[in-house]
């Protein structure tokens, strides 16, 4: 599940509008919202375009697109 809060807050970081990573993407602003909202993922695809438009570090796509999933992955485990 994505973190939008923190997926916001890098894009306010780096500058970028919503727009240029709508376009990006190839998707409209409305579907970029909807995945910044939770009501849709990001595909992987979509993610690898976001961080070379965004310049994320490897932790900050860590935490804004894996996090939640990754941690919940690992406690199952144990």
């Amino acid at each position: 599940m994505t973190n939008s809060e923190l997926l916001l807050s890098c894009i306010e970081k780096y500058n970028i509008t919503l727009e240029e990573i709508s376009a990006e993407l190839g998707i409209s602003r409305d579907k970029l919202l909807r995945k910044l909202n939770g009501q849709e993922e990001f595909r992987a695809s979509e993610i690898k375009k976001f961080v070379n438009k965004v310049p994320m570090s490897e932790a900050e796509v860590q935490a804004c697109f894996f996090a939640e999933d990754v941690t919940k992955c690992h406690e199952d485990k144990n």
